[in-house]
């Protein structure tokens, strides 16, 4: 076998299994990572995911209001650390009663500690959590069919955010926060 042929023979495979690991790799770091501190309800379809390190995170621990002429948290703590942020569809179509009930279970079986917690109107307008806090338009919903619970257990500490559309679309919004020591 003449080099030419046999560089040729041997390298094109390594390339072709290269080209595959990339792929997955890629697809792999493309694709949203699952819940790490509650579980994820069944049907729950992921959207989008991202992680960074943070330092003095927003955790909101009140509903926005309007304070000396701007929209703000009344309450709120600062915390830092490894946070990751997760975005769901559910389906099939479930009541949003039905997914706020079984992530109340999880938090009070699992011994997690209520910072803040809001249902329907109570929680204010869901466009304020859609663009201000989550800064995602997908998140607009209707007033009456919105749910958020922050809960700590640890050093982990859960934003969980549960809107229903006018399309009848149900969404789950969740932020994941790992404090550093």
């Amino acid at each position: 076998m003449s080099k030419i042929m046999s560089r040729t023979f041997f390298t094109l495979p390594l390339a072709l299994f290269i080209q595959g690991l990339l792929i997955s790799v890629s697809l792999f770091a493309m694709s949203p990572s699952s819940l790490q501190l509650i579980p994820l309800i069944q049907g729950a379809q992921p959207i989008e995911s991202e992680k960074q390190i943070v330092t003095d995170w927003e955790l909101p621990l009140s509903k926005y209001q309007k304070i000396d002429g701007q929209w703000r948290l009344s309450e709120s703590a600062f915390i830092s650390g490894q946070l990751s942020y997760h975005l769901y569809l559910i389906k099939p179509v479930s009541r949003l009663a039905e997914v706020m009930a079984f992530y109340e279970s999880v938090f009070n079986q699992k011994g997690w500690q209520m910072r803040f917690h809001c249902e329907r109107r109570a929680c204010g307008d869901s466009n304020d959590w859609a663009n201000r806090f989550f800064n995602n338009k997908r998140l607009n919903g209707l007033k009456g069919r919105q749910s958020l619970t922050v809960a700590s257990k640890g050093k982990g500490t859960v934003v969980l955010y549960i809107v229903e559309r006018p399309t009848g679309q149900l969404y789950l919004a969740v932020y994941e926060l790992m404090e550093r020591s």
